[in-house]
């Protein structure tokens, strides 16, 4: 079902009773009585994330919710507020959980394709929970207990084997699909095997070997017990010191603000989101992963900037998120002029080119490559295999090794050379000439040939990255970024292409969130392509932040269309 086109909106924590809720949901439909806490928690994690979702499967609109861990690992998803459905991950974690219906490799690529389980597909052992509309989960008979694809039986198993046709599973996620792609943990990966344990029950109780160790085990319980309530003790009180307080982050907002109209000469009317991206933001200290909008109690920038006015630190104009700063309190002010700054803490020169350094080490390569059509490359001994792929310098050297062979090059200048029969031939799409530079030659092969291009990472060959790098037909892409007006004078700043370049999309959408201090979706554009939307101006922070990732500077393209044309 999450085949193509979508649609996910940002996760957010959801309540302690919501999860309670969702958690009772899963174990009263799975029929899961009396599981234990630890089988509880691989079931539901004690973080959960909620957010919407939509897509598109046989030309019709499929709507839901998607649940994920503090790691963005989707464990649940709902459809249409019915029955919650586990992920391949959670399936792994909870060994059991669905019946499971086994088929072969092929068929399981068929899956992954967006085809259902087709009767033919299926091979024995049948396991008797499989009936019609129960939840079930597909295996590969080589690796049973690893569920691969999760849907809908229709059929009563085995009883209905014989009809040998007819859908026996209505798939509706498997891995590598869109939902599985949301994944942000690397670590997780598909396992070779199962292990297939029963799940715990609270009743279960460990058995005693010995009854005259009896005594001597409670005494070691209790100890431990007292060992494990102090850890908890030092923990909790680790955590006490080391977050910071609703109010702290409160007052390092309020702080930043009062320092940018102290120091910073602000020119109003200004943007919201400008305004906290140029200028309170580089007032509050660092780390803005622990201090920023969504820690505070305003959660919202417009909410906090309506609180700043009515402490009469500015004016605001606009209506709901659409908030422009028209003025500001006066540096003359007693507020601002017995305000003492705190000096903010930057990079030095030393730790800024440090990082550079390791972001320059990091950074991708795009290399474009080529490949001949039918066997066109043939005409050069050096190329072993006609239909492998192949980089300029080397289609180059293979072109002036053929060129001395066959003393291809002019007489009277040595720079043009002389095109032969299967030199036209090879080129003949390309040009029409007797005779080319080296150059033009060897621009007119390329133009001849399939083009390709393969984007690889310097880590790739130290660290064996299986990701190093498809092999994709056509030219390289290049991120778009386009800041533009929408709806009156609210701006935006978009950007797609991102994904080519190992950006992940809902892991890059929470760092913007950070860095522009504003909400940011992810959304499918009229293309069919991944994009993110992030509010207010932020061309210049994105470009900058794409070349951290190591984007290439040449891959990537910004458009301002933010900008009003001056009338004539």
């Amino acid at each position: 079902m999450f085949t193509k086109k979508l649609q996910f909106k940002l996760a957010s924590n959801i309540k302690t009773s919501e999860r309670r809720a969702v958690l009772a949901e899963v174990i009263e439909y799975y029929n899961l009585k009396n599981v234990a806490k630890e089988y509880e928690l691989l079931l539901l994690p004690k973080t959960i994330k909620a957010g919407g979702f939509s897509t598109v499967h046989h030309s019709q609109t499929i709507k839901g919710t998607i649940f994920s861990d503090d790691s963005n690992v989707p464990v649940w998803f709902d459809i249409a507020g019915n029955q919650l459905l586990p992920t391949v991950f959670t399936c792994w974690k909870c060994p059991g959980l669905l019946p499971q219906v086994v088929t072969h490799q092929y068929v399981i690529e068929r899956l992954t394709q967006g085809a259902n389980l087709m009767m033919r597909g299926i091979s024995g052992p049948y396991d008797p929970r499989c009936k019609p509309d129960t939840i079930v989960g597909v295996v590969d008979y080589l690796r049973p207990n690893v569920i691969l694809a999760v849907g809908v039986c229709l059929v009563l198993l085995p009883e209905d084997r014989e009809k040998n046709e007819g859908v026996v599973v209505r798939i509706l996620h498997t891995v590598n699909d869109l939902l599985y792609q949301l994944n942000d943990n690397e670590g997780v990966v598909i396992p070779k095997e199962i292990e297939l344990v029963v799940e715990q029950t609270k009743e279960e109780v460990e058995p005693v070997e010995e009854v005259e160790n009896v005594e001597t085990g409670e005494q070691e319980a209790e100890d431990n017990n007292c060992d494990d309530d102090r850890t908890d003790d030092l923990s909790r009180l680790g955590e006490t010191v080391d977050t910071l307080s609703l109010e702290d982050v409160d007052n390092f907002f309020t702080r930043g603000l009062l320092q940018s109209i102290k120091l910073d000469s602000i020119e109003t009317p200004i943007s919201s989101s400008t305004l906290m991206s140029n200028h309170i933001l580089k007032h509050v200290p660092p780390p803005q992963e622990e201090i920023n909008m969504k820690k505070t109690s305003w959660k919202k920038t417009a909410k906090y900037l309506k609180a700043m006015e009515k402490l009469g630190y500015i004016t605001l104009k606009g209506k709901g998120d659409d908030l422009t700063v028209v003025k500001v309190i006066s540096t003359s002010e007693p507020v601002i002029q017995n305000f003492v700054p705190t000096k903010i803490k930057h990079p030095t020169v030393a730790a800024a080119a440090t990082a550079a350094s390791t972001a320059g080490n990091n950074s991708l390569q795009v290399i474009k490559l080529y490949r001949g059509k039918s066997n066109s490359l043939l005409l050069f001994p050096e190329i072993k295999d006609p239909a492998g792929y192949y980089d300029a310098k080397e289609l180059r050297q293979c072109l002036e090794q053929y060129i001395r062979v066959h003393q291809l090059a002019d007489p009277k200048n040595k720079k043009q050379v002389l095109l032969n029969d299967d030199l036209k031939k090879l080129c003949k799409s390309a040009t029409q000439e007797s005779k080319l530079t080296r150059d033009k030659l060897t621009e007119a092969l390329l133009k001849s040939l399939v083009h390709y291009h393969q984007i690889v990472s310097r880590d790739d060959d130290d660290n064996g990255d299986s990701r190093s790098s498809p092999i994709v037909s056509g030219e390289p892409p290049k991120v778009q970024v386009i800041t533009e007006t929408r709806i009156g004078r609210k701006v935006v700043t978009r950007l797609y292409n991102f994904e080519p370049f190992r950006v992940h999309a809902s892991r890059f959408a929470d760092e913007l969130k950070v860095k522009c201090s504003g909400s940011a979706t992810i959304g499918t554009n009229a293309m069919n392509k991944t994009e993110i939307m992030v509010q207010g101006p932020h061309g210049k922070l994105v470009v900058d932040l794409l070349k951290e990732k190591g984007v290439p500077v040449s891959h990537i393209e910004f458009e301002d269309k933010s900008k009003k044309k001056r009338k004539k």
